[in-house]
């Protein structure tokens, strides 16, 4: 407090006036002293007591962060446990859930890349009974069988297509008898048929123009892969492919060649054996050469027996006649060669073989394929009488 030197009123420590007589205050140099003396005999404990504030402060702060550290720590494992304890129950049903759901998928639509060789083959199948491509369709039949199908892989009749694809021929038939399959396929495998190109391209062929004989064949439709699984997946008809494909097997006749090799078998057809005949005999007898170019200009007219064991061949604008004869047994074995000569004026028969020898079959045959087999006869005209 200050206290006025004229009346003798308490004012304030910081009134500069006093509050009675307003005359003006003037410091108490003693006081003041006193009262500076007092502040430094206490600062040392004021310091002291903020010091130790400052540190029971800093203390109980880090002990707190420690605790609550701690704290989360155990919070933090008792949640993984939690957590994964009850994860341990979900994998099995969430893993269930996943497989029903890509079943799902799966069985409501194909994709290309994904597709087993008998998928492919019915989804074909299937994209074939579906389309219109000729007058007949020949694919609806296997569609609609409820018959196995065997899909034949051959190279036979695969070089005068028009699409031969990679040279490979996809033939279907639903024969389950061998005999059956046999007559029908003329082990030629004609039947409903395609190709494929490397870009997946699956030409269709019809076996009505499936001949060995024809040149260029044309494919009745192509369409990709990609397209034929398209239309498939928008007819929602998955699980009919799916059916069908459990009815094919594929059997891979790659390894009996692409048709062109004369094999025994094919000497039971009367006209190839012919060709075979009248080709060798060009090629080998100067007699027979002028033949040659008459068959390609013209047909020549063969003349032949009910069991084709003797052929005349007639050269019309030369006038001669040749003859090939089969010579079955000698000294009552089989043999199975054939003789070749010409007609003199007098009607007999000049032979032209070697050393008057007949030629074995086989030989004549293995000469043709040397030569090329079918393909080299393709040109080769014949009009044949049975006498």
């Amino acid at each position: 407090m200050r206290k006025c030197p004229k009346c003798g009123h308490k004012n304030d420590n910081d009134a500069k006036y006093c509050s009675n007589c307003r005359e003006k205050l003037v410091a108490d140099r003693h006081s003041e002293k006193k009262e500076e003396n007092k502040l430094k005999k206490f600062m040392p404990y004021l310091l002291i007591t903020f010091c130790v504030a400052i540190a029971v402060v800093i203390f109980f702060f880090f002990s707190g962060n420690n605790t609550s550290k701690t704290t989360t720590k155990v919070t933090s494992r008792i949640e993984k446990k939690s957590s994964s304890a009850s994860t341990e129950d979900k994998p099995k049903k969430s893993n269930s859930s996943i497989k029903m759901t890509s079943s799902s998928e799966e069985s409501e639509k194909l994709i290309v890349k994904d597709l087993t060789p008998e998928q492919t083959a019915a989804a074909i199948i299937y994209y074939g009974s579906k389309k219109t491509m000729s007058d007949r369709n020949v694919w609806e039949p296997l569609y609609v069988s409820t018959e196995p199908i065997n899909i034949n892989i051959t190279k036979k009749i695969t070089s005068n297509l028009e699409k031969p694809g990679q040279n490979v021929r996809y033939a279907a038939t639903n024969a389950t008898d061998e005999s059956k399959k046999t007559a029908y396929s003329g082990k030629q495998y004609i039947a409903p048929s395609y190709t494929i190109d490397p870009d997946n391209t699956i030409n269709y062929y019809d076996p009505r123009t499936l001949d060995e004989n024809f040149d260029n064949i044309s494919a009745v439709e192509s369409v990709n892969l990609k397209d034929i699984v398209e239309y498939i997946n928008e007819q929602h008809a998955v699980t009919e492919v799916d059916a069908l494909s459990k009815r094919i097997s594929i059997q891979d006749n790659r390894s009996e060649g692409d048709g062109n090799e004369i094999t025994d078998s094919d000497l039971t057809n009367d006209r190839l054996l012919c060709e075979i005949l009248i080709f060798y005999a060009i090629s080998n007898y100067k007699e027979f050469k002028v033949l040659d170019q008459a068959s390609k200009d013209s047909y020549l007219n063969v003349l032949t027996d009910d069991d084709y064991r003797t052929l005349k061949v007639a050269d019309e604008q030369n006038r001669n006649t040749f003859v090939i004869a089969y010579i079955p047994k000698v000294n009552g074995q089989v043999v199975n060669m054939y003789t070749f000569g010409s007609l003199n004026a007098d009607h007999q028969v000049d032979l032209v073989t070697s050393g008057m020898t007949p030629v074995d079959r086989s030989e004549i045959v293995k000469y043709v394929n040397q030569a090329g087999g079918k393909r080299v006869l393709k040109d080769m005209k014949l009009s044949i009488t049975d006498n």
